[in-house]
């Protein structure tokens, strides 16, 4: 099972306008930057997977919503119980008979921008 920690861009962040490339690099330094800030006392556990999400304001603003969803493998010696997170388990309406193409039952990355409503005015 997939369990994800789960980041919400600030209004300021507009998702939806960023590239696949500028959202990951965002992403991936605050969660290094938040794991690497652990007491070595302290260890994450059944992490497996990083999400960034558009802000509430975002959606209503552009009535557009954008998720990217990461895997975190280059973690998992960080990580207790890490388990590949499964292409079937996100929420974002991939197809999981994708991974039977390409041999492989775990996400890597995954991008959606969904148009959600009309932009208020």
């Amino acid at each position: 099972m997939s369990k994800t920690f789960n980041f919400q861009a600030t209004e300021k962040t507009i998702l939806s306008k960023m590239d696949e490339h500028e959202i990951r690099k965002m992403v991936e330094k605050e969660a290094d930057r938040f794991i690497e800030s652990l007491p070595e006392s302290v260890q994450l556990a059944d992490v497996n997977s990083v999400r960034l999400r558009s802000s509430p304001r975002e959606v209503a603003d552009t009535g557009v919503w954008a998720q990217w969803t990461r895997a975190c493998c280059g973690h998992r010696k960080n990580i207790a119980d890490f388990t590949y997170p499964e292409i079937a388990e996100l929420q974002t309406g991939f197809n999981a008979n994708v991974e039977k193409k390409f041999k492989q039952d775990h996400f890597d990355s995954d991008f959606a921008v969904r148009a959600v409503a009309r932009a208020l005015k």
